[in-house]
């Protein structure tokens, strides 16, 4: 008789459970509307710090801008110097001094254009850096205006 009981007991739970969970999800709209403008208040402060982010990149381009024109600047002074040298060494064949010193500057040149390179492959990244910012950016505006658009038309009872 008790294991009847049991087993009426959990069968009777298992009916609830069952009913329960296809029951209608019961909504209330002022419930809703603050759970879109929670979600609102979050994208906004991912917002702002996509934004500070993006500004700390754009300060950050100009200095990698300056430095790659630095670098350029000096990847082709040298060049000229070593085509300077080579050419020397082209009318001047047996000099040895000349053709060490046009060694040196063929070595810097390669040295200088190397660092010109890694500059400029850094300044391409934090310009992609930027793109991404960017996009993320208006991808959170336009989640923004979604949600804020669904809290416009929420009637409030």
């Amino acid at each position: 008789m008790q294991n009847l009981k049991f087993y009426c007991a959990i069968i009777f739970l298992g009916f609830i459970f069952i009913f329960g969970s296809c029951a209608r999800k019961v909504s209330n709209p002022k419930i809703e509307n603050l759970e879109s403008r929670e979600t609102i208040l979050a994208l906004n402060t991912e917002l702002n710090k996509l934004n500070l982010a993006l500004e700390r990149e754009k300060v950050n381009v100009i200095s990698i801008a300056q430095k790659v024109d630095n670098a350029n600047k000096i990847a082709n002074n040298s060049a000229d110097k070593s085509q300077k040298l080579s050419s020397d060494l082209m009318d001047h064949p047996g000099d040895a001094k000349l053709a060490n010193k046009a060694l040196r500057a063929s070595k810097r040149a390669k040295k200088d254009a190397k660092n010109a390179e890694k500059e400029n492959s850094r300044l391409s990244d934090s310009n992609k850096r930027i793109e991404e910012y960017l996009k993320n950016i208006e991808q959170t505006k336009k989640e923004i205006a979604d949600l804020d658009a669904k809290i416009q038309f929420v009637p409030i009872q």
